[in-house]
């Protein structure tokens, strides 16, 4: 297996109720954070900022991306 290194690992706990360090899942995720602390306006850690100045990409897979032409219906 190969180990890669993450620049923004700690293993002290945070000062916040709303970041959990999780350890027992190390290919899948090393932090739990809650909706309320991802969602919040502030400066705080993990915080998106005000609303107004929000932006979203939406990524997708173009291998799996249902159009007509690979979509199968039937009719009875």
């Amino acid at each position: 297996m190969d180990l890669y290194v993450d620049p923004y690992y700690q293993k002290k706990s945070f000062q916040s109720d709303d970041i959990e360090i999780v350890l027992d899942e190390p290919l899948r995720m090393n932090r739990r954070v809650t909706y309320a602390a991802l969602n919040g306006q502030g400066r705080d850690l993990y915080n998106l900022g005000s609303i107004e100045n929000r932006e979203a990409i939406i990524l997708f897979n173009l291998a799996t991306q249902k159009t007509p032409a690979k979509t199968i219906e039937y009719f009875i």
